[in-house]
């Protein structure tokens, strides 16, 4: 009989090379372009999205709930992480649906992030907390939701006062919101495989924060085709024990 830790093993492994099997598939007739990476991103996250599907239908089932909902959006003010090809993917679908004067007001709440943490260490860094330039504070949805990143999709929770709890406290290490593990883990391999697959292309893939990853890809409209290239306009310079702090945070457990 397969333990729970065997299955979530083999699931993470399943996924990581399912990613990798997708981004075969996506680019293997003509290579990587700006466009064929725009319709492989939306598949992409839909694949993950059909998992995140059944696993709350799964959760119903045992009579218990994933307690998200529009408003609550205490996750929308911490630390978040993502890969060049979210950014350009997002920024891509910033500029194609929201209006130039949105636009022009998402980029400088952007921009007002980025130069708030940029002096920061990283363990002030993942203690800080400020509002997501994506969320609508009036009604605490997003406005980018259906392009948002991975890890904004896999923030499962099971206990909305936890997060809340958590928000309220940033300095009090012991204090989590209470996330689906499940989620977390297979969602970081899948989006560990796809990123694998473009570093094995030649591409640079370093997950770095938020908001330096879209300020670049809003900035300049060609950062698809430079990053397809292999120009390495997302990365950005820590130190050993900065990168060891943010992989830690990458990797915390949930507590579901």
């Amino acid at each position: 009989m397969t333990s729970p830790s065997d299955f979530v093993a083999q699931l993470k492994q399943q996924f990581y090379h399912d990613a990798g099997a997708m981004a075969e598939k996506a680019f293997k007739s003509g290579g990587i372009s700006k466009f064929r990476l725009f319709d492989a991103s939306h598949s992409f996250y839909a694949y993950l999205d059909g998992f995140l599907n059944q696993f709350e239908a799964f959760v119903k089932q045992q009579d218990q709930k994933i307690d998200c909902k529009q408003g609550c959006a205490s996750c929308c003010f911490q630390t978040v992480f993502m890969s060049p090809f979210e950014a350009i993917y997002l920024a891509e679908n910033i500029r194609k649906h929201l209006s130039p004067e949105t636009q022009s007001d998402m980029k400088a709440r952007v921009l007002q992030k980025k130069e708030a943490t940029a002096k920061m260490t990283a363990s002030e860094y993942l203690k800080y907390r400020h509002v997501c330039p994506l969320l609508d504070e009036k009604n605490g949805s997003c406005t980018m939701h259906a392009y948002r990143p991975v890890a904004c999709r896999i923030y499962l929770s099971e206990n909305i006062e936890s997060c809340l709890l958590q928000h309220e406290n940033p300095g009090k290490d012991e204090l989590f919101a209470k996330l689906y593990d499940l989620p977390l883990q297979v969602g970081r391999a899948y989006c560990e495989g796809l990123n694998q697959y473009f570093a094995n292309k030649k591409l640079k893939v370093q997950e770095i924060k938020f908001e330096d990853a879209l300020f670049v890809a809003l900035e300049n409209e060609k950062a698809a085709e430079e990053w397809i290239a292999g120009k390495a306009l997302f990365e950005t310079q820590y130190s050993e024990d900065d990168l060891a702090l943010f992989d830690q945070f990458r990797n915390r457990p949930g507590l579901k």
